[in-house]
């Protein structure tokens, strides 16, 4: 497309034939009334065939539009620029040119005129050129729209050869506007064939296209036939097109005969094509004519399936007449018999027999709500083919007329015209519709008539109906039943409804699953009933086998999601959990795997305690299998819940530990939670080494010494899907993999492999890593961590644990003697020192490892006591072991060598680790082993080993039932606080006070009244005397908490008021000297105690206070009854019933 760049040959030419002021902007605008007497008609036209043959066309556009405006327009000018196909190879010469250079003809005709009819000359030059501008780029993206919308402006461009190979048609990049036009008949056949979901999406992905609107496609090219109907075409074409011949011609024939051949072809192609046309014009009418004539068929067949209906339902009032007189109704009556064609075939069964009558007759259709039914014709003849049907004849002749008006005195009830059961009975018969169209138009109306409880009767009926019926709108219909059948379908109904919905699945297929069923579920997502929402939740669970995997990864996927995030039930949400672990099963789309984990930690992080059960029984295992799988365990499961948990460890460490030691805090039950779920996974990562080692290439290797495969092997799992066999696939594989790996990893040396450098160098530094961040004396934090590691080296076996783990605990423990430096004082404050005890040696079962265990406790109790590091590490290390039963005696080993050992450090920590004990081991140790080793504790010469005994005697008077060790432990205690050898001593009273407090509220109430309160009013008494502020408040401070743990404990008010309050009051006394912020606390605790001792004064002082048991005062009780409701006014009886009025009103 030219625009106004010339080349000198035609600037030349153009230099003679037109006037100069065409040959640029600022001579274009001419004033062309004054030349218009000079320019004649002849040149203009060769003017105008020469701009157009040059393709000067915007030059040429600016003379038609001058010209136009002259009023000399040219018909040549004016018919090409009316044709938009002669734009068509311009537009994609200009695409291929980067950018079009500006030329000074490109006006508007708008801006033409402005600027010729405006009236504020140059005194506003600077606004006409900003309108100008404006006009300007306002023409161009009009142009650009225009030529963005124009699609096919002709059939073919004249100058493109009339054939070519199939090869580059194939290879042509697809059009803007081909494109737009497949997307608009693909969603047309997408929603003409019930394919919702589809079409939705496509139209999404489509956005920037208008699927209503056929004009969006493009501005002058006709609508095409659907889908279907271009498919059907395109076989019919390629035969035509198989049928053509391939010829040849000459190529190298003189051009004038080449010219001729082009014109007898071009006449011959038009007579064919004319034909063609006449041909298909012809069959178009009668394609017209055909559908009319369907048309009209189709009202005769419904106004004769309205007569049938309407001689049954006559036919049906007169049952019983007809069925007493037989065929005596029929009549040889040939004038009065109606015309064949018109005639309805009806079959009469004999009562007598079962041999059929037909009879041919037709009754009128009578009127609504009439009283009586009106007979105007009735003409049967009966059928004499075979002798069978001419013996069952009526031989009587009664008149028509007579047999009209007695039926009408004798059918006298009314029936509505549009009775709908009626026109169904009378249907049934002749009716060519089968069971289940009967069930499908039925059953909208049986449902609503039944009773809720019986509904469920209706379920294989709805389901039936639903499989096999063909028309996609009926069942939508009967899936909206059975979805809305039961208002809250209980577990049972719901099973039964999805055990349903799984077979149409498997007899529908994905397609109409995901057209019919998976709509109906989205709709009762936010049903108010919770019973709903578990439905839709459960089928999402039990359709995803029988779905497409795009449906699996997004629809149901997002619908889950959604409803776990979004549903406040927790019942439902537990389902979503559980289903969702079915879903995940199906779905393939590894994308998908980072918003599982997601859903996981959502379950997991819920406030109701069975969705984060579900989600670890169910869901956790089902994406660990995914993981698996994927091969991403290590890489990307693993990591993300270790990310998660050590997040949680750092903000334990922040936390100060709770007041009352064994309190579950909530960041801990966290921890506790995701501690489970690395143990869970645990099977799922041991699976993953064996079967990634080196030795699975190899199975023959073996080494010198082989290892027997105990039964114990491998731990046992509450659930089933996480046994290691299970997981695996095949039980005997798995244990031979174990063999061998075993095998392996018992060699002297062996080359590790990726899966199991990852545990190595990955995970055991991390669990190093948190344990470091949990303090000692959280018992429940360090028990679940004592299982997680227990766990996982009875899961990896005995030579996995001795070559990597256990060096691993030894490296960060630094136990050394004492000449060689100082420990770790910080390891013996975490919880390293009791997982590595309990979770690792504990786990190792054989001779040699029990051995370790004990020498290693040995040297702990000396380490700890020697180098005066806190003890909290060994007792939780104890507190572990103690729980297994297995442990007790080696445990009374090691605590008897520190009873015995030289030091009395170590002797003093011995004797505060029996309080332990005293607990957990049977009657026979603790009269055999436990008591004389806390006697001889007690009768050592260091005082300090002395008091140490403390805790255990309180312990053994806490939860002893033997009498003489209660007698031994009391005459001990007595000993402690009545010889003048112990006067003085503040921290035996401390640790007296402390013990009475912890054993106070559940010791034998006579040891607490007789010997615990006395002696605690004692050392507050004699508190009151200390001098020395810093005993006087620990003797304080322990009083306060042993007076707060008694308060809660039944006393007698004698007991109140001689020993619990008088020593209360001392301890007040000198709280209000050293702790002034404890004083309310006590004097609260005195005025409570003393409300309780005038209450029972005032109740003592009654002259006649009534005993509730004796038979005396039941009587009086009664009778004062009997006068408090008697004495109640009768008028107040009334009222009642006006209560009722009220109501009514």
């Amino acid at each position: 497309m030219a625009d106004g760049v010339y080349d000198l040959e035609s600037a030349g030419e153009m230099h003679h034939n037109v006037p100069t002021s065409f040959l640029g902007r600022s001579e274009c605008e001419i004033d062309f009334k004054e030349d218009n007497e000079e320019i004649k008609d002849n040149t203009l036209e060769k003017l105008a065939s020469k701009l157009l043959k040059h393709n000067f066309i915007l030059t040429a556009l600016e003379f038609h539009t001058e010209l136009v405006e002259s009023g000399r327009e040219l018909p040549k000018l004016r018919d090409y620029f009316s044709n938009p196909g002669n734009f068509e190879k311009h537009i994609h010469e200009t695409e291929t040119s980067p950018a079009l250079p500006r030329t000074s003809s490109v006006q508007t005709f708008d801006s033409l005129d402005f600027t010729r009819y405006s009236d504020d000359g140059e005194r506003q030059v600077e606004e006409r050129i900003a309108v100008l501008e404006f006009e300007l780029r306002k023409a161009k993206e009009t142009i650009k729209a225009l030529r963005t919308n124009l699609t096919v402006a002709t059939e073919s461009d004249p100058n493109t050869p009339t054939s070519g190979s199939s090869k580059s048609i194939v290879q042509e990049t697809v059009k803007p506007h081909e494109k737009r036009a497949l997307n608009f008949l693909i969603n047309e056949y997408l929603l003409c064939n019930s394919y919702k979901l589809t079409s939705i999406t496509f139209s999404d992905e489509n956005d920037d296209q208008d699927f209503e609107d056929w004009d969006d496609v493009g501005l002058n090219i006709p609508k095409p036939q659907n889908l279907l109907q271009l498919y059907r075409n395109y076989g019919r074409y390629m035969y035509l097109n198989n049928e053509v011949a391939n010829k040849e011609i000459q190529t190298d024939a003189i051009p004038t005969a080449v010219k001729e051949s082009d014109v007898c072809i071009k006449e011959a192609c038009g007579l064919e094509k004319k034909k063609l046309l006449d041909q298909i014009a012809k069959l178009v009418h009668e394609r017209d004519e055909l559908a009319e004539v369907n048309q009209e068929k189709e009202k005769v067949e419904q106004k004769l399936k309205n007569l049938k209906r309407e001689i049954k339902l006559l036919k049906m009032n007169s049952a019983t007449e007809s069925t007493e007189k037989g065929p005596s109704l029929s009549t040889a009556d040939d004038k009065k018999s109606l015309d064949s064609a018109d005639a309805q075939e009806y079959v009469i069964v004999s009562k007598q027999t079962d041999s059929p009558v037909i009879v041919h007759e037709t009754f009128a259709p009578f009127k609504q709500g009439s009283e009586s039914l009106d007979l105007n014709q009735s003409s049967k003849s009966i059928s004499s083919n075979t002798s069978n049907e001419q013996s069952h004849k009526s031989e009587r002749t009664v008149p028509y007329e007579f047999q009209k008006n007695l039926l009408s005195l004798c059918q006298t009830q009314k029936i509505a015209q549009d009775n709908r059961l009626i026109g169904e009975i009378t249907d049934i018969v002749n009716s060519q519709d089968s069971v289940v169209s009967v069930l499908s138009r039925c059953l909208p109306h049986i449902v609503p008539n039944i009773l809720l409880a019986k509904r469920e009767e209706l379920i294989p009926l709805i389901l039936c109906a639903i499989a096999l019926h063909p028309d996609p709108k009926e069942r939508d219909k009967l899936l909206n039943i059975l979805f809305n059948l039961i208002k809250r379908p209980d577990e049972e109904q719901r099973h039964m409804i999805l055990t349903g919905l799984v077979a149409i699945a498997q007899h529908l297929g994905p397609s109409r699953v995901e057209a019919e069923l998976l709509p109906q579920c989205w709709e009762q997502i936010t049903h108010r009933y919770v019973e709903r929402r578990l439905l839709v939740a459960e089928s999402c669970g039990v359709l995803a086998p029988y779905v497409m995997s795009g449906i699996r990864s997004s629809l149901l996927l997002s619908m889950l999601h959604q409803m776990l995030q979004e549903d406040k039930d927790d019942l439902v949400r537990e389902t979503v959990v559980r289903n969702l672990a079915l879903l995940l099963l199906y779905v393939d789309d590894s994308d998908k795997f980072t918003k599982a984990c997601k859903l996981l930690f959502l379950s997991l992080e819920d406030r109701a305690l069975n969705v984060v059960d579900s989600g670890l029984n169910t869901l956790l295992p089902s994406i660990a299998a995914w993981s698996f799988e994927l091969s991403n365990l290590e890489s990307h499961l693993f990591p993300h819940v270790m990310s998660v948990l050590n997040n949680h460890f750092k903000v334990l460490s922040d936390i100060p530990l709770p007041s009352v030691l064994g309190s579950i805090q909530p960041e801990e039950q966290q921890i506790i939670l995701f501690s489970r779920t690395i143990s869970m996974l645990l099977p799922f990562l041991f699976v993953s080494v064996i079967k990634s080692g080196p030795y699975v290439e190899n199975p023959d290797i073996s080494c010198s010494s082989p290892v027997e495969f105990d039964v114990d092997r491998l731990p046992t799992y509450p659930s089933s899907v996480l046994n290691p066999s299970i997981i695996f696939g095949d039980g005997d594989e798995l244990m031979s993999a174990v063999k061998a790996f075993d095998r392996y990893l018992n060699s002297e040396w062996y080359k590790p492999w990726d899966q199991h450098d990852w545990v190595v160098n990955e995970f055991l530094p991390w669990l190093h890593s948190i344990f470091s961040y949990v303090n000692s004396q959280r018992q429940a934090v360090v028990h679940d961590l004592v299982e997680l590691l227990h766990n996982f080296c009875h899961l990896f076996g005995r030579s996995f644990t001795q070559k990597n783990i256990k060096p691993s605990f030894l490296s960060r423990l630094s136990i050394v003697e004492s000449e060689k430096g100082a420990p770790n004082r910080s390891t013996y404050q975490d919880a390293t020192i009791p997982i590595y005890v309990a979770g690792v040696l504990g786990a190792l079962h054989q001779a040699e490892d029990r051995q370790e265990l004990l020498e290693f406790l040995q040297d702990l109790l000396c380490s700890v006591s020697l180098n005066h590091l806190p003890d909290t590490s060994i007792k939780a290390a104890l507190v572990e072991l103690s729980s297994k039963k297995g442990y007790h005696e080696l445990l009374l080993s090691v605590l008897w060598d520190g009873v015995v050992h030289n030091s009395p450090l170590v002797r003093v920590t011995a004797g505060r680790l029996f309080e332990i004990l005293v607990g957990v081991v049977s009657e026979s140790l603790l009269r055999t082993r436990v008591t004389p080793a806390l006697v001889t504790l007690a009768s050592d010469p260091e005082i300090v080993v002395r008091i140490a005994t403390v805790p255990a005697f309180g312990a053994i008077m806490e939860l002893s039932s033997q009498k003489d060790l209660l007698e031994k432990a009391h005459m001990q205690l007595q000993t402690f606080l009545d010889d003048q050898l112990y006067r003085d001593q503040h921290l035996l009273y401390v640790e007296v006070i402390r013990t009475f407090a912890k054993i106070g509220p559940n010791t034998e109430p006579k040891f607490r009244d007789e010997f615990v309160l006395p002696r605690l009013t004692a050392l507050a008494a004699e508190n009151n005397s200390t001098t020395n502020e810093t005993k006087k408040m620990d003797i304080a401070l322990a009083l306060l908490e042993a007076y707060t743990a008694m308060s809660c404990c039944f006393m007698s008010e004698q007991l109140i008021a001689e020993a619990f309050l008088p020593g209360l009051r001392c301890l007040k006394l000198d709280l209000e000297v050293i702790a002034q912020e404890y004083v309310d606390s006590v004097t609260n605790i005195i005025q409570e105690f003393e409300a309780k001792l005038d209450l029972g004064r005032s109740v003592d002082s009654r002259p006649r206070t009534l005993s509730v048991t004796s038979p005396g005062s039941m009587e009086e009780m009664k009778n004062r009854v009997t006068k408090m409701f008697s004495a109640r006014s009768a008028a107040v009886r009334p009222n009642i019933p006006n209560l009722f009025q009220l109501r009514k009103k």
